[in-house]
């Protein structure tokens, strides 16, 4: 299926897989086919297309914002820059990019072995600056998930959430499970 034509009010998650977090997105991509299915059945107003994130073939300077969730624990810093290159391609001028990413430091700290947990990759705030180049720029980063929080029971969650939050956004932010980071297209 060809992609619809593209508007501003677009926004694009690359690696949508399934579509688990495509409420944020109005459209959906990934190279994967088969997930592409389900992401209909659970998103019916959403499109969703196959594209490969360093290649996605859609129109230059089209976008307001994309996004992408467990994409970049993968691929490795040439195929990132890659992808990196291809989203500043689609972004309009001022326009975001908003990925996540698990931080160095924690991966050390737990000392998990690279291919064994969410993929082999692992930046810091300073990688990300210098594998987006000159073409955009680090806005923001925020730590998600210091505690688990998420595993324990729903009564217990609200009252360690807002001390999750201070702690994975204090001094200890590199060590959070993972950093979202904003970059910004230069105009």
């Amino acid at each position: 299926m060809p992609f619809p034509p593209d508007t501003p009010e677009q926004r694009p998650e690359i690696a949508c897989g399934t579509g688990l977090l495509t409420n944020c997105a109005a459209l959906g991509l990934d190279a994967s086919a088969e997930p592409l299915a389900g992401a209909g059945d659970r998103h019916g107003n959403v499109p969703f297309f196959q594209a490969i994130a360093d290649d996605m073939g859609l129109q230059a300077e089209s976008f307001d914002a994309v996004c992408s969730f467990l994409l970049l624990m993968y691929p490795e810093p040439a195929v990132i820059q890659g992808i990196f290159r291809e989203v500043c391609r689609i972004l309009n001028p001022g326009g975001r990019f908003i990925f996540d990413v698990p931080p160095r430091k924690h991966r050390r700290l737990l000392r998990r072995r690279q291919a064994s947990w969410h993929g082999g990759m692992e930046l810091s705030a300073e990688d990300v600056r210098r594998l987006c180049g000159d073409a955009l720029f680090l806005r923001r980063s925020f730590g998600v998930l210091f505690l688990p929080v998420h595993k324990l029971p729903e009564g217990m969650r609200g009252k360690l959430q807002n001390l999750d939050y201070r702690m994975a956004n204090g001094w200890m932010k590199e060590t959070s499970s993972y950093l979202v980071f904003e970059l910004v297209k230069q105009g």
